[in-house]
């Protein structure tokens, strides 16, 4: 919800004449609401972008919600006291316009002393409201103003000016719950999407490990395929190492047969040429 600034202008407006009193305006509090807005939309805005300062964020966002607070807290305990001051005023000088007496009329040093302690109380209202708004340097000018027609000030323009406050007071606080809404609904929807990208990239890195896995277990697979061949192979050259030497063991044997029947022909064959010598 966004309202047009409004143009600057005295807090009060009281013309020169004893018989017409014009309407004050306002006070303007508009232009630094939408300031205090701002700033707040600022800090909301680095919520959103920084979730690593989101905790100082919010904590910049619920100060200066506390310090507008007790601003405007401050304005209205001193706008009482101002308007309580100046009735006490209009009410003196009712009492010289409904007494004519001299007796009854206060002293022009009295009165001085009384003008110069509520242009001390204006002092700290001016201070106080220097943070919210341009326009506060008017309040001066309009409480001399209030001085010098004080027998026409109407206490209803106070009630006017609370009013205004209370206003502003509730449009801000509808302002407030309006943007914490839309900021927790956008906080909810950043957390919703950032625990599913969360799931999706750990279900990728499960499916991914999966995979690795198939493949590790199809490798060992092969790996054992490949050491049965070869444990296959040597039971078989095993076997035929085995077959060989079985061969060449008779080989052998049958070789020292016929070297020992070689060697009996011999010896007979030497037996029997010496008989024939």
């Amino acid at each position: 919800m966004k309202r047009s600034p409004k143009a600057k202008s005295k807090v009060f407006d009281i013309t020169e004449t004893e018989d017409k009193v014009r309407q004050p305006p306002k006070l303007d509090r508009t232009t630094q609401l939408l300031k205090e807005l701002r700033n707040i939309r600022k800090s909301l805005h680095s919520i959103e972008v920084s979730k690593k300062n989101s905790a100082k964020s919010e904590e910049i966002l619920n100060t200066q919600f506390s310090a507008l607070k007790d601003e405007i807290k401050e304005i209205n305990e001193m706008q009482e006291k101002i308007t309580e001051s100046v009735s006490n005023l209009n009410l003196q000088y009712t009492e010289i316009n409904e007494d004519k007496g001299e007796s009854h009329i206060p002293k022009p040093e009295a009165l001085v002393n009384e003008i110069s302690s509520l242009k001390d109380e204006f002092k700290q209202i001016n201070d106080v409201q220097t943070k919210l708004t341009e326009s506060v340097t008017d309040l001066v000018t309009g409480y001399q103003e209030i001085t010098e027609n004080i027998g026409n000030f109407q206490i209803s323009q106070r009630e006017a000016l609370l009013n205004e406050v209370s206003s502003l007071k509730d449009e801000f606080k509808q302002i407030n719950q309006s943007e914490n809404t839309e900021v927790s609904q956008r906080l909810s929807l950043e957390l919703e999407k950032e625990l599913d990208d969360a799931v999706n990239e750990n279900k990728k890195l499960e499916e991914e490990k999966e995979r690795q896995k198939q493949d590790f277990d199809s490798e060992l697979q092969k790996r054992d395929e490949t050491i049965t061949d070869l444990t296959k192979e040597n039971l078989d050259l095993a076997g035929k190492i085995d077959e060989r030497g079985k061969m060449l063991k008779t080989a052998a044997a049958r070789f020292k047969q016929l070297q020992d029947e070689i060697q009996n022909l011999k010896t007979k064959n030497n037996k029997q040429f010496k008989k024939i010598i």
